[in-house]
């Protein structure tokens, strides 16, 4: 058995464990060694403005794409810009000769979908002058297109629910329920009380005449008619029919027109052409108390143009000379007659000359031949 050693021993095998301190218990009471003092580490130096390195060291490399001179001639930018303007010049201005030119899908996609075109070519030559790079580009491009697809199926669905009549039946629907509301109201006011009865009788008037307001609102709508046809704005034509109107004699229908001012109006490309003079003629008449019918014609190549082209009219059911076709469109010359009513015997296959219902001193009453009549659609209420 080994003898144990003092803790002071002196010998070889203890003067290990006589280095090591002793380390006295926190609880003991005992003052605790101090702990060697560590020099605080320093902080890395700043670099000051004049350590930096230069803008444009001696290995400086031009890199093309950096350039904004470069970026802004970039190809595909003008691509998109000259694209979005062609687009929406065949679109605002040539058309007709586009639903022309292209037969097998003319009536069906391209002559109703104008307005989109026209907005799809506003879009595609701003995706091309402001987008930054190619990736914005396509993403702007994709996104556009996305929008106008979904605008124009909204827009095309609810002219399908108008011309199948389900808007029609909706809004009858709407007007009976309120007439149920009504009488059901009237059914409760008998059994209140007298000193209320005044309240609710004011009530029921304010009620009435909502009705009748949603009454002739849906009745104007009902007798409302929509036409596939577009005024010089893009808009598109509503005719206002009023189920009341009748049948004029020639002798009613000339004194009406020398009444109505829409011949006066100058004809303008871009702000009013024929389809605008008919459509106004038509509400005109109708308001009037005189039924009038909305006449689309297409004409054959004439002196004046090269090409065919469509053009609208009106026409009156006059009881002592049947169809009457009626031409109010005004002209662009300032100079020329001051009434610009004229009436045409339209016949398939017949050159279309209008002839002036208010003659006039020093103006022929035969005006120029606009080419022959190739089609005519007669719209009815």
């Amino acid at each position: 058995m080994r003898a144990s050693h003092p803790y002071n021993c002196s010998c070889n095998r203890c003067r290990p464990r006589r280095k090591k301190k002793k380390t006295a218990p926190l609880d003991s009471g005992e003052k605790q060694p101090d702990k060697p003092k560590t020099k605080p580490k320093q902080k890395a130096p700043v670099p000051s403005a004049q350590d930096a390195p230069s803008a444009a060291p001696d290995n400086f490399e031009f890199k093309w794409h950096e350039s904004w001179l470069v970026a802004f001639f970039s190809p595909a930018r003008w691509l998109l810009f000259f694209m979005g303007v062609g687009l929406y010049y065949l679109a605002a201005w040539h058309h007709p000769e586009m639903v022309e030119f292209w037969p097998w899908a003319g009536e069906d996609i391209i002559a109703a979908t104008k307005l989109e075109m026209i907005l799809l070519g506003i879009c595609l030559s701003l995706v091309g002058l402001f987008a930054s790079n190619n990736w914005g580009r396509l993403t702007g491009v994709w996104i556009m297109f996305a929008v106008i697809t979904l605008g124009s199926g909204i827009r095309h669905g609810y002219l399908h629910l108008e011309r199948t009549g389900t808007i029609d039946q909706l809004t009858e629907g709407a007007v009976e329920f309120v007439d149920s509301i009504t009488k059901s109201g009237g059914k409760v006011i008998e059994s209140i009380r007298e000193p209320d009865r005044k309240i609710v009788e004011s009530i029921k008037d304010t009620g009435g005449r909502a009705v009748e307001t949603a009454r002739e609102t849906a009745r104007r709508i009902w007798h409302q008619k929509r036409l596939n046809l577009a005024g010089a704005r893009g808009n598109t034509i509503f005719l206002n029919n009023n189920p009341d109107a009748k049948d004029p004699t020639w002798a009613q229908l000339v004194d009406f027109l020398k009444k109505d001012d829409t011949d006066q109006i100058p004809y303008d490309y871009n702000s009013f052409v024929c389809a605008d003079f008919a459509h106004r003629l038509h509400d005109n008449a109708e308001k009037a108390g005189w039924r009038c019918y909305y006449v689309g014609v297409k004409l054959g190549p004439s002196p004046d143009r090269s090409s065919s082209e469509g053009h609208a009219l009106n026409a009156f059911k006059t009881t002592d000379r049947g169809y009457v076709f009626i031409d109010c469109t005004g002209t662009t010359d300032r100079e020329g007659p001051r009434s610009g009513d004229t009436t045409v015997k339209v016949i398939v296959g017949r050159n279309y000359v209008p002839e002036s219902i208010f003659p006039e001193k020093g103006f022929s009453t035969t005006w120029g031949s606009m080419g022959k009549v190739l089609e005519i659609d007669l719209f009815e209420d």
